[in-house]
């Protein structure tokens, strides 16, 4: 993920009318994409992993049942996708804190992790598979929802209005991901698969999406159902869920911004991209890649870049072992700043493969040994900051009414800095092993 930070601003010119040769050529390139991720059939080892969760609760005699969820069920899924939803839909007469520990012991010949939330679900390994399973109450409909997952299998339901969008999806899917702007999880903050879901559904196309998303200014409403017919969901909507101004109003739960998640940085992101696309379709809009040490070092010097790779725990869900090796990169970052090493550029990814890598490009990784520290004004009502500051350096100056002294820096050298900031207890307990490549 890399970081980039901007502003949206609404443009005084008038945004120039797709050309009808352009709209041919993204048909072409969106049918040779799907050819190429639209998958023959269901994998073997979704129906074999459901069909056992299903034997389990039968022999436990619990009143509660398995179905898969998410894109698998919608049929929107692509031919390498690697993770898979099941909802473990339970009886309302079962308390609802007891739910996590029922599914535990469903799950028990799965070896499979706890990850705590608003109700406790699971994630386990099934050979190229990660497989998240959640459980809910069962319900008719989803004003009986005690949480938000308990609403989450009508989503299917209601996407198979749209028959005709579900490869639009799929090339949707592939686009955001190549442009590094798909992904719910806490480090990535990207559009969702139900956000893609629903724009999908909006839109109609992938080609129309391109278009309007090139377009896009905020505040922006998208509400399929028309829940706010003549109200202003930014109004109603929790003001913490509405803080991006890009609002995708839940289909099945009107309370809900789906897109609350998304950050500003990725809306932009895919709207240039989409700009991009648009002045020259390509195929390789969709070719997904991840960073490594020779892409980093693609026009940067690597004696002012750092490098750092972290191995994430791997009995952690893939989204909480991200996320803490997302926060290493974050401390390490602001400790180059807190210190005076001044940051050009920077980046974090991880495919939930290989370790995460980070890079810090700085103007410099070796600064001055010395640097100038600012105190108190040279005024009578300071006098008690000025002695202080005159006991702490002796030799002080004052220049412009206001004292300065000249310090010395605690780190010089980037790479020292960056392997003490990784060395830190609660730094280094992030992840399994992390360190700075030479």
């Amino acid at each position: 993920m890399l970081i980039l930070v901007k502003t949206f601003k609404k443009s005084r010119n008038k945004p120039k009318a797709v050309k009808q040769e352009t709209r041919k050529k993204i048909r072409e390139i969106k049918k040779q994409v799907l050819s190429e991720i639209k998958p023959e059939k269901e994998p073997k080892r979704v129906k074999e992993s459901l069909s056992k969760i299903n034997c389990n609760i039968k022999n436990l005699g619990i009143d509660a049942d398995a179905v898969v969820g998410g894109s698998y069920a919608k049929n929107t899924h692509l031919k390498n996708d690697h993770d898979c939803d099941i909802f473990v839909r339970f009886s309302k007469k079962y308390d609802e804190g007891l739910l996590p520990e029922m599914l535990s012991k469903i799950l028990k010949g799965f070896s499979p992790i706890r990850v705590k939330g608003s109700r406790d679900y699971f994630y386990f390994r099934e050979a190229s598979l990660v497989f998240e399973v959640v459980p809910v109450i069962r319900i008719s409909k989803p004003e009986e929802a005690k949480n938000t997952t308990d609403a989450s299998p009508f989503h299917v339901d209601w996407l198979s209005q749209f028959p005709d969008v579900k490869d639009e999806i799929r090339v949707a899917k592939l686009f955001m991901k190549a442009q590094k702007v798909y992904g719910a999880e806490s480090y990535i903050n990207g559009f969702s698969g139900h956000v893609v879901d629903l724009l999908l559904a909006h839109y109609k196309s992938f080609e129309k999406l391109v278009e309007e998303a090139s377009k896009w200014t905020l505040p922006l409403i998208i509400d399929i159902e028309k829940h706010y017919k003549r109200k202003d969901p930014l109004f109603y909507m929790n003001k913490e869920k509405v803080r991006n101004q890009f609002v995708v109003v839940d289909p099945i739960c009107r309370e809900r911004n789906a897109a609350a998640a998304l950050s500003t940085e990725k809306i932009e992101r895919f709207k240039l991209r989409c700009k991009e696309f648009l002045e020259k379709p390509e195929k390789s809009f969709f070719n997904v890649s991840w960073l490594n040490e020779k892409k980093i070092l693609s026009g940067r010097k690597r004696e002012n870049t750092v490098i750092i790779k972290a191995l994430p725990f791997e009995k952690k869900s893939p989204d909480v072992a991200g996320t803490k090796a997302f926060k290493v990169y974050q401390y390490v970052l602001s400790q180059m700043a807190a210190h005076g090493f001044i940051v050009k550029d920077s980046g974090f990814e991880w495919n939930k493969i290989d370790p995460a890598i980070m890079f810090i490009e700085l103007k410099s990784k070796k600064i001055e040994k010395t640097k100038i520290t600012a105190g108190p004004p040279d005024k009578k009502k300071f006098s008690r900051d000025i002695e202080k500051f005159k006991k702490k350096h002796p030799s002080f100056f004052i220049k412009g009414g206001k004292y300065y002294a000249k310090v010395k820096r605690e780190h010089t050298d980037a790479e020292k800095l960056a392997m003490a900031a990784i060395s830190e207890k609660r730094i280094k307990e992030k992840c399994e092993k992390i360190w700075v490549e030479k």
